[in-house]
């Protein structure tokens, strides 16, 4: 376990830090993690634009991740199965199986990812596959 002084208990969206977006107009803030003490899970908060493909393409992972929407919509081909969320539904991604994400949505879409374990920061995050 870490030693409390190690732990961010309440962690916030950063608002000033979301006007600067990156080159393809998303925003993304690790709101859980290592920075915060975590040993086992890393959050991500996530703004995409609309019409925004996922920048690994159809890729796989080592770890984990579920995506939360909580606004717009968000398509995904998961092991060759496409499927749309929206509001409210969790999406889950095991480790290893091939997909790809984008924002289908007229507007933009905001999630919350989580991965697990936390990825190692020396290894590339994922395996394009194509």
């Amino acid at each position: 376990m870490n030693n409390d002084s190690d732990v961010t208990y309440l962690r916030s969206v950063d608002t000033e830090a979301m006007q600067t977006r990156n080159p393809d107009g998303g925003y993304r803030q690790v709101m859980v993690g290592s920075n915060s003490g975590s040993e086992s899970h890393r959050i991500q908060y996530k703004r995409s634009p609309s019409g925004r493909p996922s920048g690994a393409g159809y890729h796989v992972h080592d770890y984990e991740k579920s995506l939360c929407i909580l606004e717009g919509e968000m398509s995904f081909e998961i092991e060759g199965k496409e499927i749309t969320a929206h509001p409210g539904d969790v999406v889950f991604i095991p480790a290893g199986a091939a997909h790809r994400n984008w924002n289908s949505g007229t507007s933009e879409n905001v999630c919350l990812q989580c991965t697990a374990p936390i990825p190692d920061p020396s290894k590339p995050s994922h395996r394009t596959l194509r």
